[in-house]
């Protein structure tokens, strides 16, 4: 298998110097009374989950491994650029081949994956819906009950597909850690599509029963 390149970036808040919009290196692992992990905007890159960059440990407490630094604030979106045909794979987690390690102390590393919430429940969907009361009470029954079946079955479609999502990449990384000899422990367990289907089934009859 092929090197497995990390990016990491920190932008740190005006209120707090250890709060990263993508990668919250959180002060609450703090190892060193009011020590702050990260002090400035940067970026850092990883090697097959190995820090690239210099390190400086002194009495205890291990600071540097920063590509550029005092980049410049603000919002920043993922991109690959390549040519002459290039190609690349890219993952933003939550779970990675080669997770990245040898942080400095009291730094952590949230996945860009958390940026992007996973929908709720269909059933919880079509709960929030009601509450809402778009649809009037001159609304016949029947139109209703047609209109909650069709919300249902959108956030049913949208909370599948996130799962199988969630599904496949767990897989993918099981299979890219295996390939590379690499533990899989941390991994969550992969429910099967069997109990899958049996879940939405369910759903649909419960449905059914309620109208």
């Amino acid at each position: 298998p092929g090197d497995v390149v990390g990016f990491a970036i920190c932008l740190v808040d005006k209120d707090e110097s250890h709060n990263s919009l993508q990668d919250n290196f959180s002060g609450s692992s703090q190892t060193k009374k009011n020590y702050t992990p990260v002090t400035s905007n940067h970026i850092r890159f990883f090697k097959n989950g190995a820090p690239m960059g210099h390190f400086v440990v002194s009495r205890g407490v291990k600071t540097g491994g920063e590509a550029f630094n005092d980049i410049k604030s603000g919002t920043y979106y993922p991109a690959i650029s390549s040519y002459m045909g290039g190609t690349a794979r890219v993952n933003f987690g939550p779970h990675f081949i080669c997770p990245p390690r040898g942080l400095p102390t009291g730094m952590k590393l949230r996945p860009m994956s958390e940026m992007c919430p996973a929908p709720m429940e269909p059933e919880k969907v079509l709960e929030e819906f009601k509450k809402e009361k778009l649809l009037g009470k001159r609304v016949e029954t029947d139109i209703v009950d047609i209109i909650h079946k069709a919300v249902l079955m959108e956030a049913k479609m949208r909370y599948e597909a996130y799962q199988k999502y969630r599904r496949d990449h767990i897989e993918e990384v099981r299979k890219g850690r295996n390939d590379r000899g690499a533990g899989t422990g941390d991994l969550p367990p992969v429910e099967s599509t069997e109990s899958k289907n049996l879940e939405g089934k369910s759903m649909d009859d419960k449905f059914d029963q309620e109208n």
